[in-house]
C-alpha cells in the first residue's frame, strides 16, 4: 500500500468516526470535545504528540480502527516546518577571515600578539556534597528522637520518683527491723536525778509494736480489691488505671501492693521472675521476658500481648 492509499484509508476511518456522535464518542472514550475535533481535522499544532498517540490508541481499541498513519502525518507535518531551518543553517557557511598579506614596510618577526591572560574558571561543585549533609541531618534527627523516646519510657530517675508516690508494702516491712535493732534511748541523768524519771523511759519501746505486728499480719493476707506482687529480683514495674488514666512507674525489689478500687488495670513488668496475687488467685512465673496483664474485677488476672497492651493504653 502507497502512501497516497493509506492516506486515503486514514480519511475513510476520520470520516467513519465523525458519523458518530462525537458526544457519545467523548462518553465513552472519556476524550473531550476539542480534542476529537483536532483529530479528525488534523489539527496537529493544537496536541501534543504523547496526548495524541494516547487518544488514538483509545479510538482503535474502541471502535477496531486503524490510526496508525494519522501518527505519520504527525510526524511529516512537523518534520516540514523544521526543515526550512535545516536548509538555511546548510546552505550558509561561514566566512573564512582573510589573511592580510605580509607588509614589507613592517618587521613581522617582532610583532606578536599579546599573551592570553589565563582566566579563572571556578570548579564545580558535584550535587553529593550538598545533599550528604541533608541526610546526615536526617540520620541524627532520628537518632535523637528514638534517644529521647527510649530514655523517656525507662528513665530511672522516673521510676525512682514514682516509686516515692506510689504506697508500697517494703516501707511497712522495713519498720519492724527498725524499730527492733534501734535501742532506746539511754538516759544520761547527772547524779542528783531522782528515780522518778525511770517510768518516763519505759513506756515509749512498747508503743510500736502493736502497730509493728498488725502491718506484719496485715501483709501476707492480701485484700479481695488489691494486688500484691513479690519480685524474685529487681524488676521495673508499671500500672495504668484505664478508668482514671492515672500511670505511674516504679522499680521494685520487694513485695508491693496495690488497692484496685473496683477498677481495671494495665499492669507490666520488665520481666517475668515473680509471683503475683490477684481475687484469691496466685500466679508463680519464672521467665526473662516482660510480662503484661490486664487486670478486671470481674475476670481477674489476664495475659495479654505487647499490641493488646499498647492499644489499651491511654
Amino acid at each position: 500500500m502507497n502512501e497516497k492509499e493509506k492516506l486515503e484509508a486514514l480519511d475513510k476511518t476520520l470520516a467513519f468516526l465523525q458519523e458518530k456522535d462525537i458526544k457519545e464518542v467523548s462518553q465513552t472514550t472519556r476524550i473531550a470535545i476539542n480534542k476529537l475535533e483536532a483529530i479528525y481535522q488534523k489539527k496537529f499544532d493544537t496536541l501534543q504528540r504523547v496526548h495524541a498517540m494516547g487518544f488514538l490508541q483509545i479510538l482503535q481499541k474502541e471502535y477496531q480502527v486503524d490510526l496508525s498513519h494519522w501518527m505519520a502525518e504527525y510526524d511529516k507535518h512537523f518534520f516540514a516546518k523544521s526543515s526550512p531551518e535545516l536548509d538555511n543553517t546548510h546552505t550558509t557557511k561561514p566566512q573564512e577571515p582573510q589573511t592580510p598579506l605580509p607588509s614589507p614596510f613592517l618587521d613581522s618577526s617582532r610583532v606578536k600578539d599579546p599573551a592570553e591572560i589565563p582566566t579563572f574558571e571556578p570548579e564545580k561543585t558535584p550535587k553529593w556534597y550538598f545533599i550528604l549533609p541533608l541526610v546526615a541531618l536526617a540520620i541524627l534527627s532520628v537518632g535523637i528522637y528514638t534517644y529521647y523516646k527510649t530514655s523517656k519510657t525507662f528513665s530511672p530517675q522516673t521510676h525512682t520518683e514514682i516509686a516515692q508516690e506510689s504506697p508500697s508494702i517494703p516501707t511497712l516491712e522495713e519498720a519492724p527491723p527498725h524499730a527492733s535493732t534501734q535501742p532506746p534511748p539511754k538516759p544520761t541523768p547527772p547524779p542528783t536525778t531522782p528515780p522518778a524519771t525511770k517510768p518516763e523511759i519505759a513506756p515509749t519501746p512498747p508503743t510500736p509494736t502493736p502497730t509493728t505486728q498488725k502491718e506484719e499480719t496485715s501483709t501476707p493476707a492480701p485484700q479481695a480489691d488489691s494486688i500484691v506482687i513479690t519480685p524474685k529480683e529487681e524488676v521495673w514495674m508499671e500500672r495504668i488505671d484505664l478508668n482514671t488514666h492515672y500511670k505511674t512507674q516504679a522499680i521494685i525489689k520487694e513485695t508491693y501492693s496495690f488497692e484496685t478500687h473496683g477498677h481495671k488495670w494495665l499492669i507490666a513488668f520488665g520481666h517475668g521472675n515473680l509471683s503475683i496475687k490477684a481475687n484469691g488467685e496466685d500466679l508463680d512465673s519464672n521467665r526473662d521476658r516482660p510480662l503484661r496483664f490486664l487486670y478486671t474485677p470481674k475476670n481477674g488476672l489476664t495475659r495479654i500481648s505487647l499490641s493488646t497492651y499498647k492499644k489499651r493504653s491511654p
